[in-house]
């Protein structure tokens, strides 16, 4: 599923309300997409994506390409179940770990043949994964739409809080439309919701 950049914009300015005058939304600014960019970095951090891919080992070779919307790795289940008993020949102790790095997997150490002969050269693994956005269209599911709204008006009170930092501000919460003293004031509302939903979801 996916929603379309103006109609991401157009509910942010709905929700700032007055706010939204002193932010500069038109098509001739970079100041939406920069707000889109940095609410969808903040979105994968607090409701990732997971996505799963299969690479093949080669012996001794311990970095490998991450897929393209990889931001961090999760898991795999490489190595953890073994046809035989751990205090049997031929069971594979030390597994290494893995990162995730300038776009690649680097393993701990390089598997051995003898490792992937035992543990198979499919390594299949979950990473988590960046949200889509070509400028137009933003990939999100409907049920985190909501938190991207709220981490997008986040953006908008930062920017608040450096070029109007006295002025009174206009956000809208799951409750409602409030008004705030201040950008910094609004902000600190705006991230707790945002927690309290993420954790929700």
């Amino acid at each position: 599923m996916t929603i379309s950049k103006d109609t991401l914009i157009s509910a942010v300015i709905d929700a700032l309300s007055g706010s939204a005058k002193l932010l500069d939304f038109t098509n001739e600014s970079t100041f939406s997409d920069t707000v889109i960019d940095n609410a969808l970095d903040a979105l994968a951090k607090l409701a990732p994506n997971t996505g799963v891919q299969t690479l093949t080992l080669q012996p001794n070779v311990m970095v490998y390409p991450a897929p393209a919307d990889a931001w961090a790795f999760k898991s795999s289940s490489w190595g953890v179940k073994q046809s035989v008993a751990p205090w049997e020949p031929g069971f594979v102790s030390r597994l290494p770990t893995i990162e995730l790095n300038n776009g690649n997997l680097y393993f701990s150490f390089a598997p051995t043949a003898a490792m992937i002969n035992t543990l198979g050269s499919a390594f299949t693994f979950f990473y988590y994964s960046t949200f889509e956005y070509d400028g137009t269209e933003i990939a999100v599911e409907p049920r985190k739409q909501g938190l991207l709204l709220l981490l997008c008006q986040m953006e908008c009170m930062k920017a608040l809080t450096i070029r109007e930092a006295g002025t009174q501000v206009t956000a809208k919460t799951s409750n409602g439309k409030i008004q705030f003293g201040n950008a910094q004031k609004a902000y600190a509302v705006l991230e707790s919701e945002a927690k309290a939903l993420a954790g929700s979801l």
